[in-house]
């Protein structure tokens, strides 16, 4: 892997910036001539291109980041076409390929791979202002904070982030092959957005087919039929269940307390179980999932952890106002999503030991629950 970072000298450093800075824009403009975005988006976009220039030793080092080597090392390789022990089921392996098809960009440090995630959400934003999507989504692509911080790395979340969209869009218009191609994308550089999206569509679809089918009384029972075998399968699996969310969960403690801090500290790993102590870690993960940092504790306290618990807010209100749109149209479904989405977050806080990599999974099950709801409503639009 890469163990510094490595940057072209000057002034091939500039000249690469400026052919990818142009690429992204280019296509910008081109859209912008074409009607497909206004002025005002258009301008917008280019102020958002310089946003990978403030990481990777800029203005933040890059090893705050660390992993962004591993898409940067293979990117390089298979763009030389050196493809020797390849995997394609490995999910850094394969988004590293995805991005060395950008044959536009140099790719030469982390930025240049911060510019493909630029452009992908760049591509995004004019396709939801062409395709006329509510004017809420097209702001939240342009300014939350996160999606302006994942688009100036070089780390698989743009990435993610634009197949989801496109997977859930598809699932609506029941476009069978490009469901194939990208469910398969998805599942392997991110089996847990995969299934999240699954969970969401699979609900929406049962709850509107028993809509139609069943009357009240009917649909109550159907419902308490689906929660009864759930419930049913998760008690005669619930040890093999356990196993697996220990065995995993291990792995990230391990990665936190055990590898790089003291090997010693394994012993310290609490597994989870069905008793009280486990139980009070579940309930003060519900309390975390969409609070963690709390800035209110001292400890806590500082200028990093401000503008996370800030992102925290403004994610809450995006959500908030799907959440009224679709109480519009049935209160049962806000209930069912927000158990849904819960769920995944909880079980995510209960896994990953790092508040950063728990971030990152949060923003990623988040933003693709405000892409579902509004192509929900999108359609139900249409």
């Amino acid at each position: 892997m890469i163990d510094s970072y490595i940057s072209p000298s000057f002034p091939f450093s500039l000249i690469y910036f400026i052919q990818n800075y142009l690429v992204v824009n280019v296509i910008s403009y081109i859209s912008y001539k074409r009607n497909f975005i206004n002025k005002k988006i258009f301008i917008s976009l280019i102020i958002l291109s310089f946003v990978p220039l403030l990481f990777n030793n800029s203005f933040v080092s890059w090893t705050i980041f660390p992993d962004q080597s591993k898409y940067l090392f293979y990117s390089r390789q298979f763009r030389l076409l050196n493809f020797e022990n390849f995997n394609f089921l490995d999910r850094v392996q394969l988004s590293s390929a995805f991005y060395s098809l950008f044959f536009l960009f140099n790719i030469q440090d982390f930025n240049s791979l911060a510019f493909i995630n630029r452009l992908l959400i760049n591509l995004l934003i004019i396709y939801l202002v062409y395709k006329k999507f509510n004017k809420f989504i097209v702001i939240f692509f342009l300014f939350y904070p996160s999606i302006v911080l994942y688009s100036g790395l070089g780390l698989r979340e743009s990435l993610v982030i634009f197949f989801s969209f496109f997977f859930i869009l598809f699932l609506f218009q029941k476009k069978i092959i490009l469901i194939i191609l990208l469910s398969t994308l998805i599942y392997i550089i991110k089996v847990e957005a995969f299934y999240f999206i699954l969970v969401l569509f699979l609900t929406t679809f049962l709850y509107q087919k028993n809509n139609i089918l069943f009357n009240r009384k009917k649909k109550i029972i159907f419902l308490f039929i689906i929660f009864f075998i759930i419930l049913l399968i998760l008690i005669n699996n619930l040890s093999q269940i356990l196993y697996y969310i220990n065995k995993v969960r291990l792995g990230y403690y391990s990665e936190q307390f055990g590898n790089y801090k003291s090997i010693s500290s394994i012993f310290f790993y609490e597994p989870l179980a069905i008793n009280f102590v486990s139980l009070i870690t579940i309930l003060k993960s519900l309390f975390l999932i969409f609070f963690d940092p709390i800035i209110f504790f001292p400890k806590n306290l500082s200028f990093v952890n401000i503008i996370l618990s800030i992102d925290n807010i403004i994610l809450l209100l995006f959500l908030y106002y799907y959440y009224k749109k679709i109480l519009f149209y049935n209160k049962n479904l806000v209930l069912i999503y927000s158990f849904i989405i819960i769920f995944f977050l909880i079980l995510s806080h209960l896994i990953i030991f790092n508040l950063g990599s728990y971030l990152r999974q949060k923003f990623i099950f988040c933003t693709i629950a405000i892409c579902f709801f509004e192509i929900l409503l999108n359609n139900k639009k249409n």
